[in-house]
C-alpha cells in the first residue's frame, strides 16, 4: 500500500477520476440505450470507444514527453515510433466496429502498459508512475472488456 500511497495526490486522483468514464461507457453498453450528451445521443459503445481512444493517445503523448526529457531517447527511432503506436491503434479502433475496435484499445492499452513497465524499471519514469499505470489499465482494459461483453451479448 505504501506504494499507492507514493503516487503524487493529484495524479492519483485525476488518475482514478479518469477511470469514471470507463466505468460510465461500459455500463452504458450492457443498457443498450442511447444517452443524450450536448451535442446529440450516444451509445455506450461509443463513448467507451471515444474515451479510450483518447487516453490511448495520451498515453503515447506521455511516451514522447518522457523521450524528450531524457535527451538521446528523442533521437530513438524505436521509442519514438512506440509513442506513435498508441495514437495509430487508437485511431484504427474508432474506425472499426465496436466489437473489433473495443478488442483493439485493449491490445492498445496491454502493450502500452509493457512499454511502462519496461520504463519503470529501466528506472527512465518514477516507480510511483509503473504503480499508477498498473491501477488504472486494470481498470481501463477491465472496463473496456465488460462494455464488449455487453456489446456482444446484449
Amino acid at each position: 500500500m505504501n506504494d499507492f500511497q507514493d503516487i503524487p495526490r493529484p495524479a492519483r486522483v485525476f488518475g482514478l477520476a479518469g477511470l469514471l468514464p470507463f466505468i460510465a461507457g461500459a455500463l452504458f453498453c450492457w443498457v443498450q440505450t442511447t444517452i443524450p450528451v450536448f451535442t446529440g445521443e450516444f451509445t455506450g459503445s461509443f463513448i467507451l470507444l471515444s474515451y479510450g481512444a483518447v487516453i490511448l493517445s495520451f498515453l503515447g503523448g506521455i511516451r514522447w514527453g518522457v523521450a524528450m526529457q531524457h535527451g538521446k531517447l528523442i533521437d530513438d527511432w524505436v521509442v519514438v515510433a512506440l509513442a506513435m503506436v498508441p495514437s495509430l491503434l487508437a485511431w484504427l479502433a474508432i474506425l472499426l466496429s465496436p466489437t473489433v475496435g473495443l478488442l483493439i484499445l485493449v491490445l492498445g492499452l496491454a502493450l502500452q502498459f509493457a512499454v511502462d513497465y519496461r520504463s519503470a524499471n529501466a528506472q527512465i519514469t518514477p516507480h510511483w508512475f509503473l504503480t499508477l499505470r498498473t491501477i488504472l489499465t486494470i481498470g481501463a482494459i477491465t472496463s473496456i472488456v465488460v462494455g464488449w461483453l455487453g456489446v456482444v451479448f446484449v
